[in-house]
């Protein structure tokens, strides 16, 4: 669609990358930073202590249980790519906008677990909380 058209375009974070508009909206800004319990993601872990030594490479659930077996080193691994790769898609979703930026979080949780909690947190206690605007 050419940019003469006055419309809205609905697209993806990632098909957004490296783009700029006058105006992004964000609808949904609740995804999770850790990779969702709900869901079966495996990771494939190896360990150095017996009797998992003679194993290989296992597959694991990947969850909180994790963090207290033979297999921690890599469930943390695991984690920190998870929150990274989370908060680069924030990173690109707050920097497309070259005037205008509407960011749509539910209420945040005590504990940060989804972007939109980020993103309050830091507009209620960062130093974004100079730009909030006064029906924040």
């Amino acid at each position: 669609m050419p940019d003469s058209i006055n419309a809205i375009r609905v697209m993806t974070i990632h098909k957004s990358k490296g783009l700029e508009f006058k105006a992004v909206l964000l609808p949904f800004c609740d995804w999770k930073l850790d990779h969702d319990a709900a869901k079966d993601n495996i990771l494939w872990c190896k360990t150095t202590i017996s009797p998992f030594d003679q194993m290989g490479w296992l597959p694991m659930k990947y969850n909180k249980k994790l963090a207290e077996s033979y297999f921690a080193l890599e469930y943390f691994e695991e984690k920190i790519r998870a929150y990274i790769d989370n908060l680069n898609l924030l990173y690109v979703a707050l920097t497309r906008a070259e005037n205008y930026l509407m960011v749509n979080c539910p209420p945040p949780a005590r504990e940060p677990g989804t972007a939109g909690d980020l993103v309050a947190f830091a507009m209620e206690n960062g130093s974004l909380a100079r730009w909030s605007a006064p029906w924040i």
